[in-house]
């Protein structure tokens, strides 16, 4: 090689990064986040859409058929119990194969779940449709927020993730209405074939999001599987190591807490689906369509709070904003009951629905932060974590809330899932360790920026020939 030539190639190799030619341009790359985050959203709303659109069909599939409260609560809690079931399966895949993965798998198997709901004629099958969709769920949650955290900077990430957030609570809160008016007018099999449209597009659209992201995954490290992430802590490839990693992010301190605070904010709202329409129906003498609008109030509040705690959650440190919304809920709960008064207890329903999108919201890219805090592998494994814990609250919440209702009352029941969220929230507080304020971040990071631009690295330091080359 000539030395004209072995300077040039040195000269090129010493450009900033910035200036060297991408994959694709920043303005293709933003637009493809934005879709992303729309695919996410749409898969997510499809899920919690399908979960609810049965809820007005479901008394005609029953009608004629023995089933008990006992058979009915266990037709409910078997979407959770399977997503608590598949759960560390979906991590492992994701660490094993990349973000992309379950998220496709999810919407797949949504699919098929929605066909067999279509078809349902009895409680097993009903109950065999509701299980399937919990296997779903759980590729869709955790794959689709880990695709999210992999694509999006700490800056951005909040706000991209309250934003897809959105999806939970507008599936829950129109899922009936659109249940009831198609399943009236048009039979059985209209509100799930408009679903499982609504799926195969998500489907086609993540096919295209997925074409675009290997021409561009230079730029995505993070959604490369386990195995080929740069820099990152190396674990076996085999199956039985994906599972002793999954172990091992539950023995995290910071994982634990963000756990903790999941399964209690979901534990608040599976408590109070059996509870509060009971006494409206009680306390003020309601019909059942006006305790279950009242009722709303609760879902119609998170979806308010969500995107608002997702952008908050890029400009404050996530741990207040999740330890403020824990006991803002704590203080509320009590002033569901106390003032027998309608406008006052929908009003604290609503508040409240936004106080605990202040505390699930932000615990999605906190969990990602953490992830990046401890240089693990893969963001799979952790998202799989935050849905488990998700599941374990609905779970637990339906069973707890009305066995403490039926040993002392309601008030005391709300008295008691306060006291345990003031005593869990100063838990947030460990964050403190890992997060700063967001200004001094920024200013870190233009400092940082600032380093890289006018001072030579240290292997190119090591060089007797190196120059620095600044532009002007």
């Amino acid at each position: 090689m000539s030395a004209p030539q072995h300077m040039a190639e040195e000269k090129t190799s010493l450009l900033p990064a910035e200036e060297a030619q991408p994959t694709f341009s920043a303005k293709s790359n933003n637009s493809l986040k934005k879709i992303l985050v729309v695919l996410v959203l749409a898969s997510l709303y499809c899920d919690f859409l399908l979960m609810t659109i049965i809820i007005p069909i479901m008394p005609d599939i029953l009608s004629g058929q023995d089933v008990g409260g006992f058979l009915v609560g266990v037709l409910f809690a078997s979407k959770p119990v399977m997503q608590i079931i598949s759960n560390p399966i979906v991590g492992v895949v994701t660490d094993m194969y990349g973000s992309r993965v379950p998220l496709l798998i999810g919407l797949l198997v949504l699919c098929a779940s929605t066909a067999v709901y279509g078809f349902v004629t009895n409680y097993v099958f009903l109950l065999i449709a509701r299980g399937i969709q919990g296997i779903a769920s759980s590729g869709i949650m955790a794959g689709g927020m880990a695709l999210i955290a992999a694509t999006h900077s700490s800056k951005e990430r909040g706000g991209a993730m309250g934003l897809a957030l959105i999806g939970v609570a507008a599936g829950v809160l129109t899922g009936p209405l659109i249940g009831g008016v198609l399943y009236h007018r048009f039979g059985q099999l209209a509100p799930f074939c408009s679903v499982a449209g609504l799926l195969l597009l998500c489907a086609f659209v993540q096919i295209f999001v997925n074409a675009k992201l290997s021409a561009n995954a230079n730029q995505f490290d993070s959604l490369k599987s386990a195995n080929q992430q740069p820099g990152a802590v190396q674990h076996k490839r085999t199956i039985g190591g994906h599972f002793r990693n999954l172990g091992k992010l539950l023995n995290d301190r910071y994982i634990m807490v963000i756990f903790m605070m999941k399964v209690l904010s979901n534990g608040i709202i599976g408590m109070l689906e059996p509870l509060i329409p009971s006494y409206l129906e009680k306390t003020f003498d309601m019909s059942t369509e006006t305790t279950g609008l009242c009722f709303s109030a609760t879902t119609l509040g998170y979806l308010v709070g969500t995107p608002l705690a997702g952008r908050l959650s890029d400009k404050i440190v996530t741990y207040k904003l999740m330890m403020g919304g824990s006991l803002a809920t704590a203080v509320l709960l009590p002033f569901v009951i106390i003032y027998e008064h309608i406008a006052v207890t929908v009003s604290c329903l609503f508040v409240i629905g936004i106080f605990l999108a202040f505390v699930n919201t932000p615990a999605q890219p906190t969990m990602a932060q953490v992830v990046e805090y401890r240089k693990m592998t893969n963001f799979g494994s952790a998202f799989a974590v935050t849905d488990l814990s998700g599941s374990l609250g609905f779970t637990i919440g339906p069973l707890v809330g009305p066995a403490i209702a039926s040993i002392t009352s309601f008030q005391w029941t709300l008295v008691t899932f306060a006291a345990v969220t003031i005593v869990l929230s100063p838990l947030m507080l460990i964050f403190r360790e890992i997060q700063q304020p967001k200004t001094k971040l920024m200013a870190a990071d233009n400092t940082d920026m600032l380093k890289e631009k006018l001072l030579p690295s240290e292997e190119n330091c090591e060089s007797d020939n190196f120059q620095v080359q600044i532009k002007t």
